[in-house]
């Protein structure tokens, strides 16, 4: 999958956020990891498939109305292989609003499908079954969910350590600050040997991934909100309302319903403004007491 290259460059966002590659699947095709190590790869929501035989494996399995983010579930199920040759265009959200309401579904679906890391999973009468599901499966799922806790646990890393000590504060800001940095340098080389990467080196580039760590650092708090909001609205809906846990938007209706909904954003980023502001406060306290 790949960006379209008018939807990258159409706003500052998308310019910072995403990499505009164009159309050029030759740059790109590079083998799968999850493919090499284990013989099957991961499937990401578009495909080429045998309907009878997806059907035949996958009718009756699942619990109805469960499953928000379905395309790691399947491919574990019914097994895929990466296809390099095949290139298709995506479009890239244009505003943080639209980029941030698509990542919380995306943190929804990831985490609503938790019980497929167990030995034994929901089935479609909503009893409990043996899990079908390989080790290596159930470790993907498991991942995503420990990726989408990256930033709350940076934000809580460093709330914890500035309270605490000083030096436990740098040490920590150092921590989050490489992690941070490495971001945007791993999307730029995935699979890459050094030589090739060190051709590619340009200022350019070094600017951007600064202005882009820069930015995820200033967003630190709202993302790490995002997520918890995600994990605790999951929580409620499969432990007490069992309703809307297929809650959907696309992302025309995202952009049409954008100004409406642009007050209520702007009070949570000023919410999240107002926790930093105090967290500094408090840490320049902290920090003061616990200098000898």
């Amino acid at each position: 999958m790949t960006p379209s290259l008018p939807s990258t460059s159409a706003t500052l966002f998308s310019r910072l956020f995403s990499e505009a590659v164009g159309i050029d699947p030759y740059t790109k095709a590079i083998s799968d990891i999850n493919q090499d190590l284990t013989g099957e790869g991961s499937y990401h929501g578009k495909g080429i498939y045998d309907v009878r035989a997806f059907s035949r494996v996958l009718s009756g399995r699942f619990p109805e109305e469960w499953l928000l983010s379905h395309d790691l579930i399947e491919g574990a199920h019914v097994r895929v292989g990466l296809a390099s040759d095949i290139e298709l265009i995506d479009e890239f959200p244009r505003d943080y609003l639209s980029y941030t309401d698509r990542q919380h579904r995306w943190i929804r679906g990831d985490w609503q499908i938790a019980d497929w890391i167990s030995t034994r999973v929901p089935r479609a009468d909503r009893t409990r079954g043996p899990n079908p599901l390989s080790w290596y499966n159930r470790w993907k799922v498991f991942d995503n969910m420990r990726r989408s806790l990256v930033a709350p646990t940076s934000l809580a890393l460093l709330v914890v350590s500035w309270l605490t000590s000083t030096q436990i504060g740098w040490t920590s800001t150092l921590l989050v600050g490489i992690q941070l940095l490495f971001q945007p340098w791993r999307n730029h080389s995935p699979g890459q040997p050094p030589g090739k990467v060190l051709k590619s080196f340009s200022l350019s580039k070094v600017a951007h991934d600064l202005l882009l760590a820069v930015v995820d650092a200033a967003l630190l708090p709202h993302q790490a909100g995002l997520v918890m909001d995600a994990i605790l609205r999951v929580a409620y809906r499969r432990l007490i309302s069992r309703r809307g846990l297929l809650e959907w938007t696309s992302a025309q209706v995202v952009r049409w319903s954008a100004p409406d909904r642009l007050p209520m954003f702007l009070v949570t980023m000023a919410l999240s403004s107002i926790f930093s502001g105090i967290l500094v406060g408090q840490c320049g306290i902290g920090g003061q007491q616990t200098l000898p």
